[in-house]
């Protein structure tokens, strides 16, 4: 065999590519859509950017989508490991997130107002907000996401070795949820998810940990609430069982044969070596051109939009009005725009809907805390839609920004 065969055969670049289309069509979904609705936003990109693209990369590189993904039955012992794994998981991650907390609270000290916000909007506050949470968040996400990274994604890696492609897998699929605070309880699950695939054969079992991990805390957040935790003794027993199960689990499934390879691993390469590096480099300044592109858009500070809009003088800003804004419509997580008592307009989205109150996110106060606003129907103008900025701020509309440090006065 010579080199350029030995490439072809171990190369991976066909999973590198599938992660870079696949997080780079989904993050410009988020921009596009999760504006206007942050459940229907998500379901859109968990579609149309991972499940769709796996499809698409695994029936071209192999002819077999069920196959290649391992979609193959599993015994009713494995399911029942698998619950108890799933359930048990909940406070071994609690508990390491306890431990972890410190640490990404120094590093990233100013995330933690955003991710509660998040938690907030995330938390249904009706049956049918739960229904949708549970249909997007609890089903079509992890059916999504499993398909995409230890289906396509990890499959492909394995040409590599299963451990190595385990903790890629794994580490990539920690980041991308961009939450510091629970970035190592989701790798540990990640490697457990990849794991339950490898050590099956069958995508099933990590499909049914997904949907019991994100269907139990979304749960949690409506009957409980963002802020609750259980308790350190509950989360001890959990732990102590997770432990257990997981070595029963292995034990249970020892490998007895050596275990068949995914059809990935022993598909040809899609792209020569050198339209790979061409593709590579294309791919590094397409990705530069659209971060420009979206920026001169006002389109690139999503990750701060998404929590607390920005707007300036000379921004364009479309939103509803008049006979065709109805605020009973209104949802937890919408941006609206409302009056504030000098007569200014403000934009801000909405935190909880009590009645006629409304909790949207504040400003920060002369000490730099975040203080949360609550609003009446009253003071509301509109809903936001849509906006463009043609140019520089020349004026903030809104005082969001942290108020400059005291400086001391010298003698």
């Amino acid at each position: 065999m010579n080199n350029k065969q030995g490439y072809l055969q171990k190369s991976t670049m066909d999973a590198w590519l599938l992660l870079y289309i696949g997080m780079g069509l989904y993050m410009v979904s988020q921009v596009l859509f999760t504006r206007s609705s942050i459940l229907a936003g998500t379901a859109v990109g968990q579609i149309l950017c991972l499940l769709l693209p796996s499809l698409i990369f695994v029936k071209w590189k192999t002819g077999s989508v069920y196959k290649a993904l391992r979609i193959r039955p599993v015994s009713a012992g494995i399911i029942l490991r698998v619950v108890i794994l799933a359930v048990t998981f909940m406070g071994f991650a609690e508990l390491l997130q306890m431990v972890t907390q410190p640490l990404i609270e120094r590093y990233f000290p100013d995330q933690l107002a955003a991710i509660e916000a998040i938690m907030k909007m995330l938390t249904p506050t009706s049956a049918t907000g739960l229904f949708g949470n549970l249909l997007v968040v609890g089903l079509i996400a992890p059916i999504c996401e499993e398909v995409f990274f230890r289906g396509a994604f990890q499959g492909t890696l394995e040409k590599r070795g299963p451990t190595r492609a385990i903790l890629i897998s794994a580490l990539v699929f920690a980041l991308i949820h961009l939450n510091p605070y629970s970035v190592f309880g989701i790798f540990v699950i990640g490697i457990g998810l990849g794991y339950l695939t490898w050590r099956t054969q069958s995508l099933w079992p990590a499909i049914l940990w997904h949907v019991i991990n994100n269907s139990l805390v979304t749960v949690l957040l409506y009957f409980k609430g963002d802020s609750y935790t259980m308790p350190l003794w509950l989360n001890a027993i959990l732990a102590v069982l997770f432990v257990i199960a997981a070595w029963e689990f292995t034990r249970h499934t020892r490998l007895g044969s050596k275990r068949e390879a995914t059809p990935l691993v022993n598909a040809p390469k899609l792209l020569s070596r050198k339209f790979s590096h061409l593709l590579t480099a294309s791919g590094v300044m397409l990705t530069l051109a659209i971060c420009a592109g979206l920026f001169c858009f006002g389109l690139a500070s999503l990750g701060s939009n998404f929590l607390e809009p920005k707007y300036s003088l000379g921004d364009i800003a479309v939103y509803l009005r008049g006979p065709a804004f109805n605020p009973e419509e209104l949802q937890v997580g919408d941006v609206v725009v409302y009056h504030l008592n000098e007569g200014n307009l403000r934009y801000s989205r909405i935190l909880a809907i009590d009645s006629d109150q409304i909790t949207v996110i504040g400003r920060f106060n002369a000490k730099g805390d975040r203080i949360n606003e609550v609003i009446d129907q009253k003071q509301l103008a509109g809903k936001f839609i849509w906006s463009f900025d043609p140019g520089e701020a020349i004026k903030q509309l809104t005082e969001t920004n942290r108020p400059p440090a005291p400086t001391s006065k010298s003698n």
